[in-house]
């Protein structure tokens, strides 16, 4: 599971269980758990055999934090509620902050990402109460983790704020997980060059410390190479992970496996990647760390898939809509959306305290709250009335071009009724001869014919010169026709027909089908960029809007 940051930062010295509790910091900065472990049982003895109850609370914290992130999940969570219990008795409101970050690491790797959000946005909200910034950095960064692990790319703007906080600070260590989960993001974004920028950034500050946690760094490479189809590298790179595993984060692990289990089914060795596969469920079972178990059932549906075991294939993929349906409680994620809001705007409003207290201006807080409110509602009203308003016109436009559409269809059936024999070709003709009227007439009508009957314009390599050449014309001859007749270049007049056969299929609900990708090409354009712009811009709507607001109007007809 990357990196979940646990470590407060705490001074004061207080004789030898000082000491063992400073150790038990630095340790845990460098996320060598197994250290803090052996730290943390010396200051809980020495705490415990004086009475000192504001220590022994420490040693339990960090004996709990440490055991949930190297998979001894229950025996950790016990150590966290009895650090929790002293705290609250000597209402130590900084440790309970990290207390309920720890609970949140615990939910986040058994899976209850809902659960794992409100404890850390209810840490947050305390660490804003203090005014500790560091704090708010570690638990933004946590927050990045669970949002990756949704698969949720929002969570970017979390890593972000930490790292460009810890570079403006100076802070190596949450610089070294802001930068790591902004690669994590980026590859999420499917922004491999991205991603390894930042990776080159975490890299240089993992080898200036005394960070062990490198398994998560070269598994988070290999992923990125992977996706840029550099097999060999993310190869060296997961070797590399495994091999520095005994410093590894207990949810790491599985995810180790599931990363090589993708390469083997990249290089279609499908049979090893799912012994992979059957390894890192086993490890995640073992460290009660299921945040890759879904990834894993959906990866090995895949194998089975394309090696030919379609039973197989399914029950895996059963296993897999199981678990990702379990992870989604949407109520709860509705709640955990609200805190998110709520913490996003206490954050806001302790930044504008800040800039008023710079600015010396004296604002009562009910007021601002008030006001801010009362603006949220204007723009929460602004935006639904933007929103109606948009999908009124889109289906007015749609309505607008249907109609259109069946006139045109009347008329075109109408001149073919009172359409006369072509007049004679124009070849001959040198082009500083102007056209007559009659000859201009003739000439346009047969251009309009070949492309409302035969469809010239869906042929991508229909030159002005090739079209010429089948009206018995020149080049010449034709633009001016086209330019007298209709205002339009020969491209331009081209693509209108173009867009106007895209609004005619599209207007037919019974093309719900028909792929958006496959159009373009049908149609005569040679890129979907063009296609794209020219439908927005003729339309004024994009062809996907469209087809939606024509789908909608033929659910509400028969309904």
């Amino acid at each position: 599971m990357g990196m979940l940051m646990a470590g407060p930062f705490l001074t004061g010295w207080s004789a030898t269980m000082a000491d063992f509790k400073a150790r038990c910091e630095q340790a845990t900065d460098d996320a060598d758990h197994r250290a803090v472990l052996v730290a943390a049982d010396s200051l809980l003895r020495m705490a415990q055999a004086a009475g000192n109850s504001y220590y022994e609370a420490y040693g339990h914290y960090y004996q709990g934090v440490s055991n949930v992130l190297l998979g001894r999940a229950q025996q950790g969570l016990q150590q966290l509620r009895q650090a929790e219990q002293l705290a609250q008795t000597q209402h130590n409101d900084t440790l309970i902050v990290f207390i309920y970050n720890a609970y949140g690491i615990y939910e986040a790797n058994k899976n209850n990402y809902a659960v794992a959000r409100s404890y850390f946005y209810k840490s947050l909200t305390r660490a804003l109460e203090q005014n500790d910034r560091l704090r708010q950095a570690k638990l933004e960064l946590n927050l990045a983790e669970v949002a990756f692990l949704l698969k949720d790319t929002s969570g970017l703007a979390y890593a972000r704020s930490a790292y460009e906080w810890a570079e403006a600070n100076g802070n190596d260590e949450v610089m070294l997980v802001g930068a790591y989960q902004c690669a994590n993001l980026s590859y999420l974004q499917r922004k491999p060059e991205e991603a390894l920028q930042y990776l080159a950034m975490v890299k240089k500050l993992a080898e200036q410390g005394h960070y062990k946690e490198w398994s998560s760094i070269h598994k988070l490479y290999a992923d990125v190479y992977l996706m840029m189809g550099r097999y060999a590298q993310a190869e060296e790179e997961l070797e590399a992970a495994l091999a520095n595993r005994d410093n590894a984060q207990a949810a790491t692990l599985p995810e180790i496996y599931l990363s090589y289990a993708r390469l083997r089914a990249a290089q279609q060795r499908y049979r090893e990647s799912n012994e992979l596969i059957e390894q890192g469920l086993r490890l995640a079972e073992q460290h009660t760390a299921y945040a890759s178990a879904a990834d894993f059932y959906r990866l090995q549906a895949e194998n089975y898939e394309a090696m030919g075991r379609p039973q197989a294939a399914l029950a895996a993929f059963k296993l897999y809509k199981n678990l990702s349906d379990s992870i989604y409680d949407w109520e709860k994620e509705h709640s955990m959306r609200e805190l998110g809001m709520l913490y996003e705007i206490d954050k806001s409003e302790q930044e504008l305290a800040y800039q008023r207290q710079l600015l010396q201006v004296a604002r009562n807080r009910t007021v601002f709250l008030l006001l801010m409110l009362l603006f949220l509602l204007v723009l929460v009203g602004v935006l639904l009335y933007s929103y109606f308003r948009q999908k009124t016109l889109y289906k007015a436009i749609a309505l607008q071009n249907k109609d259109a559409l069946e006139r045109e269809r009347l008329l075109r059936e109408r001149l073919k009724e009172l359409s006369s024999a072509p007049a004679p070709a124009d070849a001959g003709k040198s082009p500083s001869q102007p056209l007559s009227t009659e000859r201009m007439d003739a000439l346009y009508e047969r251009i309009s014919d070949l492309m409302e009957e035969q469809r010239l314009y869906t042929d991508t390599n229909l030159t002005r010169e090739r079209l010429a050449e089948l009206l018995g014309t020149n080049r010449t001859y034709l633009s001016q026709v086209i330019n007298r007749k209709t205002g339009l270049t020969y491209l331009q007049f081209l693509n209108q027909y173009r867009i106007k056969e895209a609004v005619r299929i599209l207007s037919d609900a019974g093309n719900r089908d028909y792929p958006l990708k496959a159009l373009y090409g049908d149609l005569g354009f040679s890129s979907p960029t063009t296609f794209y712009k020219l439908f927005q811009e003729t339309v004024g709507m994009t062809p996907s809007a469209y087809r939606k607001t024509i789908l909608q109007l033929a659910a509400s007809s028969e309904d």
